[in-house]
């Protein structure tokens, strides 16, 4: 998770989330049930904006997503406010497992966990890693509920973020013996930038390799 910056309301939303919504509301009302159409929230015009935004990657657990596994995701769910079905505010990117095996907000509300999108979040105060298992930094409880809520210590995210791990200690491998053949000390700014482009926020898992390169100086 790193934190994000929502780019402007895409302009279905602008002409049609009004109407949408009212429609919705209305829906509801009738049939307490009745999800929003899909088709709707997870236009094609929100879900470019939503992967610009994301830089291709889920908001939650730093996955990077095809547009085929891509999901658009209600931060707010729907059942707690119909109304915010089709407020661009309210919607996020996710992969599947985060987005359907989620807690609900009425036992794990959204206040509780970190927001990537917050005004002035960093999720790297609340959220920290050992090898590729995902914790809660300084027993942060925002962390501790962000991970329970979004189920960031889930089997297949834990031997994905092995793999990326596999690769970067490859490059440093591979970086440090050039060093030794060099006879040199240290790393050239070039093996370093090498090595700091695994923690680029357009990369999978950043947060994981930004929390690794300070641990390991770079």
């Amino acid at each position: 998770m790193v934190p994000l910056s929502r780019g402007p309301t895409p302009r279905v939303l602008v002409e049609y989330g009004a109407p949408w919504t009212q429609a919705y509301v209305a829906e509801r009302a009738a049939k307490p049930t009745q999800r929003p159409q899909s088709r709707r929230y997870g236009h094609a015009e929100v879900r470019l904006e939503l992967r610009r935004m994301s830089l291709g990657k889920c908001f939650y657990c730093e996955r990077k997503l095809t547009e085929a596994e891509e999901e658009v995701d209600h931060h707010v769910e729907v059942a707690e406010r119909p109304d915010l079905a089709f407020e661009w505010a309210n919607l996020y990117l996710a992969c599947t497992p985060c987005n359907s095996g989620k807690a609900p907000n009425i036992t794990h509300p959204i206040a509780a966990c970190v927001d990537p999108c917050a005004p002035g979040a960093d999720p790297a105060a609340h959220l920290t890693f050992d090898r590729e298992r995902i914790a809660p930094r300084a027993n942060s409880p925002q962390g501790r509920a962000t991970i329970v809520k979004y189920d960031l210590h889930r089997d297949e995210l834990d031997l994905a973020r092995s793999r990326a791990l596999t690769g970067f200690y490859e490059a440093l491998i591979a970086v440090e013996r050039c060093a030794r053949l060099d006879r040199r000390g240290d790393f050239n700014d070039a093996e370093r930038e090498l090595l700091r482009a695994y923690a680029d926020p357009a990369r999978p898992f950043s947060l994981m390799m930004a929390a690794l390169l300070r641990r390991l100086g770079l």
